[in-house]
C-alpha cells in the first residue's frame, strides 16, 4: 500500500521497511539510557533510606554500562540516519530522474496542453515533499507506534496502572490529530495554490520578458509578482527580486548571492532589506 501510495520503487519500499525498523530499534536504545539513570538513583535513595551501605562497588559497573550504551545508541543512530536519510535521497534522485525521462518522451504537443506550473511543482515541490515524508515522517510515524506497543506491554507486564497511564491518553491523542486534519488539508492546499501561483508567474516572466522590456511593463509585473511571492524574496529596485535565502552579505550600496552574482542596492534600500531578513519566517 505505502509503495502505491508514494511512488515507490521497489527498493524504495524494501528501503523503507528497513528504515521503519530501524528508527525502531534507535528509539528502543534511547529509552535504555533512561533506565541506567533510574538505577543509579535507586541505589542512591538505598543508601539514603540505610539499606544499602554505598555505591562504590557499583560505580565501574555504571561506568561500563554508560560506555556500552553510548556505543549502541551511536551505532543505531548511524544506522537508522543511513537507513532513512541517505536511501530516501536516492529514491528522490531516482523518481526525479523518472519523471524527467517521461517527460522527454511526450510529444511538444502535451505541453501546449498542460500547465508548465504544475509540472514544475511536481518535479520540484512534489517530490521534495515526497522525501520529506520518506525520510523523516513515514519512519518515525510507524518507529513511535512500534515503540509505544513495546513499551506499554512492557509497563502492563510490570504495573497494570502504569501500564494505564500510557494507554489511556492515546484516544484523546488520536481524537485532536482527527480533528485536526481537517484545518492542516485547508493549509495545506493554500498553500499548495500560493505556489503554484508563484510558479506561474515565474514562469510567465521568463516568457514574455522581452516584451515586458519593450512595453516598459517590467516594473509593473514584478510588483504583481512580488504579491505572489512569500516574506523570502525582496523588491530591489526596479528589476530585480531576490531571494534572501541566497543573500550572503548586504553592503549600503550592494547584495551579494552566494553563488557570487552581485545586485545593485537602490538608496535608501539598505535598511528595508536588513529588516526583510531579520523578518523572514
Amino acid at each position: 500500500m505505502l509503495k502505491r501510495l508514494f511512488a515507490l520503487s521497489d527498493q524504495g519500499s524494501k528501503d523503507l521497511n528497513k528504515g521503519i525498523a530501524a528508527t525502531t530499534l534507535s528509539n528502543i536504545c534511547l529509552i535504555i539510557p533512561s533506565s541506567l539513570l533510574i538505577m543509579v538513583i535507586w541505589e542512591l535513595l538505598n543508601v539514603i533510606s540505610g539499606e544499602s551501605s554505598g555505591i562504590s562497588e557499583y560505580i565501574p559497573v555504571f561506568c561500563i554500562m554508560t560506555v556500552v550504551l553510548f556505543i549502541i545508541v551511536f551505532c543505531t543512530q548511524w544506522l537508522q540516519y543511513n537507513k532513512t536519510y541517505t536511501v530516501a535521497y536516492e529514491e528522490s534522485a531516482n523518481r526525479r530522474i523518472v519523471l524527467a525521462e517521461k517527460l522527454r518522451r511526450l510529444p511538444l504537443s502535451f505541453f501546449g496542453q498542460k500547465n508548465l506550473s504544475d509540472l514544475t511543482t511536481t518535479i520540484m515541490g512534489d517530490c521534495t515533499a515526497l522525501e520529506r515524508v520518506f525520510s523523516n515522517a513515514l519512519p518515525q510515524l510507524f518507529g513511535t507506534i512500534f515503540m509505544f506497543i513495546i513499551t506499554a506491554i512492557g509497563l502492563l507486564v510490570m504495573d497494570w496502572r502504569l501500564g494505564l497511564c500510557i494507554v489511556i491518553p492515546v484516544p484523546v491523542a488520536a481524537l485532536v490529530v482527527f480533528a485536526a486534519r481537517k484545518a492542516q488539508a485547508k493549509a495545506e492546499s493554500a498553500n499548495m495554490d500560493a505556489k503554484r501561483a508563484a510558479y506561474d508567474g515565474v514562469q510567465e516572466y521568463l516568457d514574455t520578458i522581452q516584451e515586458l522590456k519593450s512595453c516598459s511593463r517590467e516594473e509593473e509585473y514584478l510588483a504583481e509578482l512580488e504579491k505572489k511571492l512569500d516574506s523570502h524574496f525582496f523588491r530591489a529596485g526596479r528589476s530585480a527580486l531576490v531571494n534572501l535565502k541566497k543573500i550572503s552579505r548586504v553592503t549600503k550600496k550592494e547584495i551579494y548571492l552566494q553563488d557570487g552574482s552581485i545586485i545593485p542596492l537602490p538608496r535608501g534600500a539598505y535598511e528595508k532589506v536588513n529588516r526583510a531578513i531579520i523578518n523572514m519566517d
